[in-house]
């Protein structure tokens, strides 16, 4: 019985590691989505690059992201407003990094959305 749960364990953890992996990846990625999706709408009803920006990254602060290690391109062109988050992920599995383009011993990996939204002349209410 010993032998059975010391050739099953390992493979049980690093099942369970990679699962928490793609769960950290997963939420960050929907993170920088909603960031971007943000940021876009910003610029859209503004017009403003760096407001768009530091919408961003208020919503990436919100996810407990540090600003610093985080990317946020907003561009306007053609009547769209277009924002690109870039933010890293924690890696908590030794060697999965390597499994998704890293290298074997990084502890994160950079994940990123793109986000556009048209661009609104002035904003209309109508109650």
């Amino acid at each position: 019985m010993l032998v059975e749960f010391a050739l099953t364990f390992p493979v049980l953890m690093a099942l369970f590691l990679g699962f928490c992996n793609v769960v950290l990846l997963l939420a960050a990625k929907i993170e920088a989505g909603h960031a971007a999706a943000e940021a876009a709408r910003v610029a859209s009803i503004t017009g403003s690059e760096w407001q768009a920006r530091r919408a961003a990254l208020a919503r990436l602060e919100q996810y407990g992201q540090k600003p610093e290690e985080a990317s946020v391109d907003v561009s306007m062109s053609g009547g769209w407003a277009t924002a690109h988050v870039r933010i890293r992920a924690p890696i908590i599995a030794p060697g999965f990094a390597a499994l998704l383009g890293g290298k074997p011993w990084d502890k994160t990996l950079e994940v990123g959305e793109r986000r556009t939204a048209p661009v609104t002349d002035q904003l209309v209410y109508k109650g």
